[in-house]
């Protein structure tokens, strides 16, 4: 685990790995805190460092926060709304999202809805 800024830091973060070493970028309901620019910027970065290695971001983030899972339907679970775990693989610039399932911002329950492989 490494801490810095996430748009800033990122870059020299990535590119000190070990060549071609695949790299699990983590968000945990901090990725709201970026303004949009900011979080455009993130996954800039990532895109980019994805023509060197392989990268996966996972993120828990409530709705809406990462565009990528925008448009997912959340359940209301226990009179909470669900938040969204998800992974997005980022390979020689391309993109791929995998919605993991929901979970409660506090830990309380999660809800698999995709089994990753």
């Amino acid at each position: 685990m490494i801490a810095g800024d996430a748009v800033e830091d990122l870059p020299g973060m990535l590119a000190a790995l070990a060549d071609g070493a695949p790299a699990v970028v983590v968000t945990t309901w901090a990725f709201a805190y970026l303004g949009v620019e900011e979080r455009r910027a993130f996954v800039q970065v990532l895109e980019e460092a994805s023509q060197v290695r392989p990268l996966a971001w996972l993120s828990a983030e409530g709705a809406g926060t990462v565009e990528a899972f925008a448009g997912v339907r959340l359940p209301e679970h226990d009179s909470t709304s669900a938040n969204i775990l998800g992974v997005l693989l980022f390979e020689g610039g391309t993109t791929s999202e995998h919605l993991l399932g929901f979970v409660h911002q506090h830990g309380n329950w999660i809800d698999w809805r995709e089994v990753p492989v």
